[in-house]
Protein backbone atom coordinates (compact mmCIF):
# COMPACT_ATOMS: atom_id res chain seq x y z
CA UNK A 1 0.00 0.00 0.00
CA UNK A 2 3.03 2.53 0.99
CA UNK A 3 4.53 1.68 -2.05
CA UNK A 4 1.83 2.26 -4.37
CA UNK A 5 1.31 5.68 -2.78
CA UNK A 6 4.85 6.41 -2.94
CA UNK A 7 4.57 5.57 -6.67
CA UNK A 8 1.36 8.00 -6.90
CA UNK A 9 3.43 10.78 -5.20
CA UNK A 10 7.01 10.59 -7.04
CA UNK A 11 4.42 10.34 -10.62
CA UNK A 12 3.06 13.86 -9.54
CA UNK A 13 5.17 17.09 -11.12
CA UNK A 14 7.04 19.34 -8.70
CA UNK A 15 5.22 22.21 -9.58
CA UNK A 16 1.70 20.36 -8.67
CA UNK A 17 3.47 19.11 -5.37
CA UNK A 18 3.95 22.52 -4.46
CA UNK A 19 0.51 23.78 -5.00
CA UNK A 20 -0.71 20.42 -3.47
CA UNK A 21 1.06 21.42 -0.32
CA UNK A 22 0.30 24.91 -0.26
CA UNK A 23 -3.65 23.75 -0.92
CA UNK A 24 -3.23 21.55 1.94
CA UNK A 25 -1.32 24.39 4.40
CA UNK A 26 -4.27 26.75 3.51
CA UNK A 27 -6.36 24.18 4.30
CA UNK A 28 -4.99 23.42 7.67
CA UNK A 29 -5.10 27.12 8.68
CA UNK A 30 -8.74 28.06 7.08
CA UNK A 31 -10.06 25.40 9.56
CA UNK A 32 -7.79 26.37 12.64
CA UNK A 33 -9.03 29.97 11.93
CA UNK A 34 -12.77 28.88 11.51
CA UNK A 35 -12.37 26.58 14.71
CA UNK A 36 -10.64 29.94 16.85
CA UNK A 37 -14.02 31.93 15.27
CA UNK A 38 -16.31 29.38 16.63
CA UNK A 39 -14.71 29.17 20.10
CA UNK A 40 -14.33 33.32 20.21
CA UNK A 41 -18.07 33.32 19.06
CA UNK A 42 -19.03 30.43 22.09
CA UNK A 43 -17.17 32.41 24.87
CA UNK A 44 -19.15 35.72 23.77
CA UNK A 45 -22.16 34.40 23.37
CA UNK A 46 -21.60 32.32 27.44
CA UNK A 47 -21.08 36.06 28.70
CA UNK A 48 -23.69 37.45 27.06
CA UNK A 49 -26.22 35.02 28.02
CA UNK A 50 -24.62 35.23 31.73
CA UNK A 51 -24.86 38.88 31.85
CA UNK A 52 -28.36 38.67 30.31
CA UNK A 53 -29.27 36.53 33.27
CA UNK A 54 -27.78 38.43 36.20
CA UNK A 55 -30.00 41.76 34.78
CA UNK A 56 -33.15 39.76 34.71
CA UNK A 57 -32.21 38.83 38.03
CA UNK A 58 -31.85 42.00 38.81
CA UNK A 59 -34.41 43.51 37.61
CA UNK A 60 -36.70 40.84 38.90
CA UNK A 61 -35.15 41.40 42.79
CA UNK A 62 -35.52 45.38 42.08
CA UNK A 63 -38.97 44.76 41.37
CA UNK A 64 -39.93 42.61 44.43
CA UNK A 65 -38.04 45.81 46.55
CA UNK A 66 -39.91 48.20 45.31
CA UNK A 67 -43.01 45.79 45.73
CA UNK A 68 -41.89 45.47 49.51
CA UNK A 69 -41.98 49.15 49.68
CA UNK A 70 -44.89 50.10 48.73
CA UNK A 71 -46.25 46.87 51.25
CA UNK A 72 -44.17 48.42 54.18
CA UNK A 73 -45.77 51.65 53.39
CA UNK A 74 -49.09 50.70 53.84
CA UNK A 75 -48.95 48.49 56.69
CA UNK A 76 -46.99 51.65 58.73
CA UNK A 77 -50.11 53.57 57.46
CA UNK A 78 -52.12 51.05 58.81
CA UNK A 79 -50.13 50.77 62.10
CA UNK A 80 -50.22 54.71 62.35
CA UNK A 81 -54.55 54.71 61.75
CA UNK A 82 -54.51 51.96 64.38
CA UNK A 83 -52.28 53.95 66.88
CA UNK A 84 -54.21 57.44 66.41
CA UNK A 85 -57.20 55.74 67.53
CA UNK A 86 -55.69 54.19 70.25
CA UNK A 87 -54.60 57.00 71.65
CA UNK A 88 -57.92 58.60 70.84
CA UNK A 89 -59.21 56.20 73.32
CA UNK A 90 -56.88 56.67 76.03
CA UNK A 91 -58.00 60.70 75.74
CA UNK A 92 -61.60 59.77 75.89
CA UNK A 93 -62.21 61.03 72.50
CA UNK A 94 -63.44 57.74 71.03
CA UNK A 95 -65.23 54.95 72.85
CA UNK A 96 -63.92 51.49 72.72
CA UNK A 97 -66.90 50.80 70.39
CA UNK A 98 -66.06 53.44 68.38
CA UNK A 99 -62.54 52.30 68.19
CA UNK A 100 -63.41 48.29 67.12
CA UNK A 101 -66.03 50.28 64.23
CA UNK A 102 -63.08 51.48 62.51
CA UNK A 103 -60.85 48.91 62.59
CA UNK A 104 -63.04 46.80 60.85
CA UNK A 105 -63.70 49.40 58.51
CA UNK A 106 -59.84 49.75 57.73
CA UNK A 107 -60.31 45.88 57.62
CA UNK A 108 -62.30 46.04 55.02
CA UNK A 109 -60.44 48.15 52.49
CA UNK A 110 -57.01 46.44 53.58
CA UNK A 111 -54.54 46.56 51.30
CA UNK A 112 -52.03 45.05 52.69
CA UNK A 113 -50.63 41.62 52.61
CA UNK A 114 -48.85 40.72 55.36
CA UNK A 115 -47.29 37.43 54.14
CA UNK A 116 -46.32 38.91 51.08
CA UNK A 117 -44.54 41.59 53.07
CA UNK A 118 -42.48 38.96 55.17
CA UNK A 119 -42.06 36.52 52.18
CA UNK A 120 -40.60 38.96 50.01
CA UNK A 121 -38.35 40.32 52.88
CA UNK A 122 -36.96 36.83 53.42
CA UNK A 123 -36.63 36.05 49.83
CA UNK A 124 -34.94 39.49 48.74
CA UNK A 125 -33.99 41.28 51.33
CA UNK A 126 -32.63 38.89 54.20
CA UNK A 127 -29.92 41.65 55.08
CA UNK A 128 -32.78 43.89 56.23
CA UNK A 129 -34.26 41.18 58.15
CA UNK A 130 -32.61 42.46 61.27
CA UNK A 131 -34.58 46.59 61.17
CA UNK A 132 -37.82 44.60 60.31
CA UNK A 133 -36.89 42.55 63.62
CA UNK A 134 -36.61 45.84 65.29
CA UNK A 135 -39.80 47.13 63.85
CA UNK A 136 -41.88 44.13 64.97
CA UNK A 137 -40.05 44.42 68.27
CA UNK A 138 -41.30 48.02 68.83
CA UNK A 139 -44.82 47.00 67.54
CA UNK A 140 -45.11 44.39 69.83
CA UNK A 141 -44.17 47.31 73.02
CA UNK A 142 -46.75 49.75 72.01
CA UNK A 143 -49.26 46.55 71.70
CA UNK A 144 -48.07 45.39 75.30
CA UNK A 145 -49.12 49.02 76.40
CA UNK A 146 -52.58 49.26 74.89
CA UNK A 147 -53.27 45.56 76.13
CA UNK A 148 -52.00 46.85 79.84
CA UNK A 149 -54.98 49.85 79.21
CA UNK A 150 -57.75 47.48 78.13
CA UNK A 151 -57.40 45.24 80.84
CA UNK A 152 -57.16 48.18 83.43
CA UNK A 153 -60.06 50.23 82.28
CA UNK A 154 -62.22 46.82 82.22
CA UNK A 155 -61.12 45.75 85.76
CA UNK A 156 -61.54 49.27 87.32
CA UNK A 157 -63.28 50.70 85.01
CA UNK A 158 -61.33 53.92 85.41
CA UNK A 159 -60.01 56.66 82.94
CA UNK A 160 -56.40 55.05 81.88
CA UNK A 161 -55.08 58.44 80.71
CA UNK A 162 -52.02 57.37 82.64
CA UNK A 163 -51.22 54.73 79.84
CA UNK A 164 -51.10 57.38 76.96
CA UNK A 165 -47.82 59.05 77.34
CA UNK A 166 -45.78 55.68 77.30
CA UNK A 167 -48.32 54.57 74.30
CA UNK A 168 -47.47 57.61 72.31
CA UNK A 169 -43.68 57.46 72.96
CA UNK A 170 -43.57 53.58 71.90
CA UNK A 171 -45.66 54.52 68.80
CA UNK A 172 -43.54 57.66 68.00
CA UNK A 173 -40.90 55.22 68.41
CA UNK A 174 -42.36 52.52 65.90
CA UNK A 175 -43.02 55.07 63.37
CA UNK A 176 -39.46 56.36 63.56
CA UNK A 177 -38.28 52.54 62.95
CA UNK A 178 -40.86 52.40 59.91
CA UNK A 179 -39.74 55.07 58.43
CA UNK A 180 -35.87 53.99 58.70
CA UNK A 181 -36.98 50.51 57.88
CA UNK A 182 -38.41 52.40 54.31
CA UNK A 183 -35.80 54.17 53.86
CA UNK A 184 -33.04 50.99 54.24
CA UNK A 185 -35.64 49.43 51.65
CA UNK A 186 -34.95 52.32 49.06
CA UNK A 187 -31.46 52.15 49.43
CA UNK A 188 -30.93 48.56 49.24
CA UNK A 189 -33.11 48.66 46.01
CA UNK A 190 -30.70 51.55 44.30
CA UNK A 191 -27.96 49.04 45.27
CA UNK A 192 -28.82 46.84 43.09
Amino acid sequence: MFASLEKIVLAIPLAASVGLAGVLVGSVISIFGVWLTNRSNTTRLKMQLCYDQQSRSSDKKRERLEELYILVGHWLNELDGHSLSCSMVMKGKLDYSQHVDLIIEKDSNKKNDFNRLEMILSIYADELKLDYDYLIESRAKSNKIWLSYRKFCEKDGLDGGKFLDPYVTASLERERLGKDFKKKIAVYANGI
